[in-house]
């Protein structure tokens, strides 16, 4: 997995897949919620019980397979997966994982995963333009702020990158977000010249 490996928004014509695998999606996810301010604690907390570092997850080499089945123990501990609980309560077994590259017609069209928080924030749809709006207004869902979104649209203002999008769905019409690390997609969509992220 090389370090500029991002799905990339795209001109309105690109259809191009390159094949993944649950391997490197368990890498990214971890990324991910290693730089969470919500999950990164439980991250570190669960690799110091198990003696290792975050270097299991920031160096990943996803070709060794004593460190992918760590990396899974590690979501299965700290997320559920593989146990059906958690974010990924009734996730499949049998995916396909591919990176793509998003038109912004596709990239408009992915909705959030079925949850309170989620569906709050988006006034019941899961568009992320729908909870922009929101955040706009000045909602806040539970008690939670929105000052992460706004960090996050401060971000992509000055063209910083983000981590890849996990997406889950049945097709690439019916996508939904599984982990929204990408923070700033509620605020906009924006393109960017047309390249492989493979």
């Amino acid at each position: 997995m090389e370090e500029n490996d991002f799905f990339k928004v795209a001109s309105p014509v690109s259809t191009s897949v390159v094949e993944s695998n649950e391997n490197e999606m368990i890498a990214l996810f971890l990324a991910g919620e290693l730089t969470s301010e919500r999950f990164g604690d439980a991250i570190r907390a669960t690799l110091d019980l198990v003696g290792t570092t975050e270097e299991l997850i920031t160096a990943a080499d996803i070709q060794n397979d004593l460190q992918n089945a760590a990396r899974r123990e590690l979501l299965a501990a700290t997320r559920g997966y593989g146990q059906n609980l958690g974010v990924f309560e009734n996730f499949p077994t049998d995916v396909r994982w591919v990176r793509t590259i998003l038109t912004p017609s596709e990239l408009a069209r992915v909705r959030y995963i079925e949850y309170s928080y989620w569906n709050e924030l988006s006034n019941g749809t899961r568009l992320a333009s729908d909870a922009a709006r929101q955040i706009r207004r000045g909602v806040e869902v539970f008690g939670v702020s929105n000052e992460r979104f706004l960090r996050a649209a401060r971000a992509v203002e000055r063209g910083e990158l983000f981590p890849p999008l996990i997406l889950a769905g049945s097709g690439r019409i019916d996508w939904c977000v599984w982990r929204a690390i990408f923070v700033s997609l509620p605020t906009r969509c924006r393109s960017s010249p047309s390249k492989s992220s493979a």
